[in-house]
């Protein structure tokens, strides 16, 4: 499932510091419920992103933490942490 959302996003290149999770019944990042999900329920995998690090040829590491993940934010289409 995570491959095929980043398949539809608009940037040609990038790199994305991120976190696979599943929510447990509580809705709090279960590892253990991911390691299941692997392989019994890989369509409850959330791809969560933390911070965008290269986009389309550009380093973007010089650039300051809080504008980097709005960037993630308004680049990818994916949740944020």
């Amino acid at each position: 499932m995570i491959v095929e959302v980043a398949a539809t996003l608009s940037p040609k290149s990038a790199i994305i510091d991120g976190e696979a999770i599943v929510l447990n019944g509580k809705g709090v990042s279960d590892f253990h419920s991911l390691r299941s999900a692997m392989r019994w329920a890989p369509d409850r995998i959330i791809f969560v992103a933390f911070d965008l690090l290269h986009l389309d040829g550009v380093n973007l590491r010089p650039a300051p933490l809080l504008e980097r993940r709005e960037s993630c934010s308004n680049s990818s289409g994916l949740p944020r942490a």
